[in-house]
């Protein structure tokens, strides 16, 4: 009787430690998989305005900048919808150095040779104002074909779609032979 009772013990622990061994495998299975099939979302290489300037002169392309505050809402979901669209995230990669600037930040900045600051009598960073010429609205997207260049820049929400135009406009040198108007009335975008 002892004997059946001491492997009757053994058979049940041993039961028990399969099923563990099985668990144990399967989840690690499970996270192997699950790690396979959600692979990161690519996400837009954002800079400092110092590190835009640097590659600029180490290999010319132009300048995207993402003017925001804390505050503003829209710029938030930029941030969730249009910056992560998968397309819009890989042309502004390839084509452009991509910066994102805080246009309440109280650093000075070097950009173009001049220093800016946060402007106490407007509650505004000098650059932002510089950059958006004097149009303080948020969501603001700058485009810079070359530092000395004036600005052009967009405002308000955007989603990727409405981006693909003026992305590709800015990107090459050689469509910037016409007006952005002219370009725009026969762009065909792609992105959806």
């Amino acid at each position: 009787m002892h004997g059946i009772l001491f492997n009757f013990v053994e058979t049940t622990k041993h039961c028990r430690m399969q099923k563990v061994t099985g668990l144990v495998g399967f989840l690690f299975l499970m996270l192997i998989l699950l790690s396979v099939s959600n692979p990161p979302k690519p996400a837009i290489q954002w800079m400092s305005v110092q590190d835009a300037m640097k590659a600029y002169d180490a290999k010319p392309k132009p300048i995207f900048v993402d003017v925001y505050t804390d505050w503003c809402g829209w710029c938030k979901e930029m941030d969730r919808t249009s910056f992560r669209h998968p397309k819009l995230v890989e042309f502004i990669n390839a084509n452009f150095y991509p910066v994102k600037f805080n246009a309440e930040s109280p650093d000075t900045v070097l950009f173009n040779g001049r220093q800016f600051s946060f402007n106490m009598d407007t509650r505004a960073h000098r650059l932002a104002e510089y950059l958006l010429d004097g149009q303080l609205e948020f969501p603001a997207m700058v485009f810079l074909p070359a530092p000395g260049e004036k600005p052009a820049a967009l405002f308000g929400y955007m989603k990727a779609r409405e981006l693909e135009a003026p992305l590709r406009y800015f990107a090459d040198s050689s469509l910037r032979a016409m007006s952005f108007i002219e370009f725009n009335k026969n762009f065909r975008g792609s992105w959806k």
